[in-house]
């Protein structure tokens, strides 16, 4: 069963997001960073294709493209996926608002980990934990969809 969800950003006009339940999957956070280290980053491209095609099948958001998405994550090694999971984590925000006003909105959070990861990088630093926590937290936003089926 479709729903039609809106969401009023601060300022912005109102929009509307279709979403149906019972697409995204409920996956263990814990298990998708541990599969992560575990294949050295191998499920984690696995993962990310998996959520972008969820959310586009959950959402009817035509924009996403997972294949896209996969090959833009080999060739930059990675680098896309820092964008596509701060999308990603818009894109559950924009449902979830709307039946909770008071979601938080993580993709700040998501992003600014993902730029400490980045700067880590370049500075010959300890940078997997920051990228470990975002995948964890994009994770964790992606079940709360998920429970709402």
């Amino acid at each position: 069963m479709d729903q039609q969800v809106q969401q009023m950003a601060a300022g912005a006009p109102l929009t509307g997001v279709r979403y149906t339940p019972g697409i995204v999957q409920e996956r263990s956070s814990i298990m998708v960073v541990v599969l992560s280290i575990v294949t050295c980053g191998v499920y984690w491209f696995y993962w990310m294709y998996k959520i972008t095609a969820e959310i586009k099948q959950a959402t009817g958001d035509d924009t996403l493209n997972p294949g896209m998405d996969l090959l833009l994550n080999v060739i930059t090694c990675s680098m896309w996926g820092l964008y596509t999971e701060y999308r990603h984590v818009q894109r559950v925000h924009q449902v979830l608002v709307y039946y909770d006003p008071h979601h938080k909105d993580q993709g700040q959070t998501i992003m600014i980990l993902n730029i400490v990861a980045i700067a880590g990088a370049w500075l010959g630093g300890a940078t997997g934990v920051a990228a470990l926590i975002a995948t964890y937290m994009v994770q964790e936003e992606h079940n709360k969809l998920a429970r709402m089926a």
